[in-house]
């Protein structure tokens, strides 16, 4: 029985591994995606700061490395905030 549960252990902590990297990787593609578009257009609003930088937090606490956090410093020293984003039909 103790044999049993402890293969059991290991193939849920190998399940639990996969999700893991899998939304790390996820999380990586969105915010490189995210942090390029950002840099060209050289503006972001308020709202889109602060989904950036809560994506951000979530990515570096499950280990993320640091390209995203090379991009994300450029993306608060070059990027300018706005209050609106007139273009898109809504203001922050």
């Amino acid at each position: 029985m103790a044999k049993l549960l402890r293969k059991r252990a290991r193939r849920h902590k190998a399940w639990q591994d996969t999700i893991t990297a899998s939304i790390l990787a996820i999380l990586h593609d969105r915010l490189l995606f995210e942090c390029l578009h950002y840099l060209k257009a050289e503006q972001i609003t308020a709202d889109e700061m602060d989904n950036l930088s809560l994506l951000y937090k979530q990515y570096n606490a499950l280990g993320g490395n640091g390209t995203i956090a090379k991009l994300m410093e450029r993306v608060g020293m070059y990027v300018k905030i706005i209050e609106c984003d007139c273009e898109r039909g809504y203001d922050t």
